[in-house]
């Protein structure tokens, strides 16, 4: 008897046994006894399985569980690991980012969106080549106004127009592709506001503000966007409403 128990497949978290568990996917090794076992121990377990992998050539996309009969502990049937809704549709979920993310939550720094230094979007990414100003070279004081706000901006003479309008996306926080500008009642190319850009002049500018980042992780927010084919502010908005990446892809999907 105590053989045939040596030989059952055990909760590597836990040490339990139950008639259902659950194999890792990527190493096939270890058994969890459910999901919250398997992230309590993704911090022991992930240098083992990724050695592991590395020498068997498992594949890497998820390592979510697969179910296995306890009695049945080298069977090689395996499933993606990805959650299902009530209707049969797939979640398709990069959890291996997604179980990183909350392992490096308990007490580790993560890549988090501030409103430090100066970026602005453009096709749901940030960009960092917002032009310098320097106080040296030559430039005027323009004003541009935008969602009931009124921004005051020293433009450099040598700019050209489309890293005027990089600026006025930084400090409007438009994605560039959705922002409109327009002076004295003339939309504005690049070309044009080179022109335009006189001491004093004002600009309007129109389009959707995107959604506040603030305290989120930008992995999280790439996952969102990639996972449910989704873009940048519906992504950011989910994840503030829910403040946990599994909940936020379930908030989604269930809109789908």
């Amino acid at each position: 008897m105590e053989a045939i128990m040596a030989s059952l497949p055990y909760c590597a978290c836990c040490g339990q046994i139950f008639s259902v568990m659950k194999r890792c996917v990527q190493c096939q090794e270890v058994f969890y006894c459910s999901r919250g076992c398997q992230v309590k121990d993704w911090g022991a377990h992930k240098s083992m399985c990724l050695r592991r992998i590395d020498s068997s050539g498992h594949d890497q996309k998820s390592i979510f569980t697969s179910e296995s009969g306890k009695t049945n502990s080298s069977a090689s049937d395996s499933t993606d690991g990805s959650p299902h809704l009530a209707d049969g549709k797939t979640v398709r979920v990069d959890f291996h980012s997604a179980v990183d993310r909350l392992m490096a939550s308990r007490g580790q720094s993560s890549p988090s969106s501030n409103n430090s230094g100066l970026s602005y979007l453009h096709n749901n990414q940030h960009h960092h080549d917002t032009p310098v100003f320097h106080e040296e070279k030559a430039y005027c004081d323009v004003y541009v106004k935008s969602n009931k706000q009124k921004h005051k901006l020293k433009i450099l003479d040598d700019w050209t127009g489309q890293e005027i309008l990089k600026l006025f996306g930084c400090h409007v926080c438009i994605p560039l592709e959705k922002m409109k500008v327009v002076h004295k009642g003339r939309l504005m190319t690049g070309e044009l506001i080179r022109e335009c850009v006189k001491p004093k002049a004002v600009f309007q500018v129109f389009g959707e503000k995107s959604a506040d980042e603030t305290g989120l992780d930008r992995r999280d927010i790439s996952i969102m966007m990639a996972q449910m084919n989704i873009d940048r502010n519906s992504a950011v908005q989910a994840l503030q409403k829910k403040n946990d990446l599994i909940d936020a892809i379930f908030e989604v999907s269930n809109k789908i």
